[in-house]
């Protein structure tokens, strides 16, 4: 190979990352991934001292609804915040460590209950979504998702072959549905 040839590969490869590199690129993420949620604990601790310090100077009675307009928070998800910035640091030093290592809602359930480490399964109540638009574009959504999975069936009812690629879109749109109800049951828990 010519001194040339081997300089026009190595501009070809240039745009492609090596796994080593890639590698490097995923390794940094995992550690501003972990430096962010400790980051959300400590921003949690402050948001919950800085309310249990807003509180008494807000008219008894209109608690709430100065935490809605002036701070885009909800009551529940204050007191939270308050109940974490107050029991924390009350905690013992291995408990604390604990603690801190988890998300924040995590962290909320670890202090409000036992010192057991909290389960990764979710259980959260059904809740319908506060805003109007927000339940038409699920509903939509909803629709949607159910039409492809009666599409589906009729295909597979009439002995039709499903291709691939549909049914790739098919399991895209089923899981894209399963976010969405996540998150409407994670936004009715707050």
């Amino acid at each position: 190979m010519t001194t040339h040839e081997t300089t026009a590969l190595e501009i070809l490869d240039a745009g492609q990352p090596t796994a080593l590199e890639l590698a490097e690129r995923i390794s940094m993420r995992v550690r501003m991934a972990e430096t962010h949620a400790k980051k959300a604990l400590e921003y949690a601790l402050e948001i919950g001292a800085l309310l249990n310090e807003a509180k008494p100077l807000v008219k008894h009675g209109d608690w709430d609804k100065w935490l809605t307009e002036h701070c885009n928070l909800a009551s529940r998800t204050a007191r939270a915040y308050m109940k974490l910035a107050k029991d924390f640091p009350s905690l013992p030093e291995p408990e604390r460590q604990r603690v801190a290592s988890l998300p924040v809602r995590e962290a909320v359930k670890a202090i409000a209950t036992d010192p057991t480490p909290p389960t990764t399964e979710k259980v959260l109540p059904a809740a319908a979504p506060r805003r109007r638009e927000e339940r038409e574009r699920v509903s939509a959504k909803f629709s949607s998702t159910a039409k492809s999975i009666r599409d589906a069936a009729k295909r597979i009812g009439q002995f039709m072959d499903i291709k691939p690629a549909q049914v790739t879109a098919l399991r895209t749109k089923l899981q894209d549905m399963l976010i969405e109800l996540d998150q409407l049951q994670q936004g009715g828990a707050e």
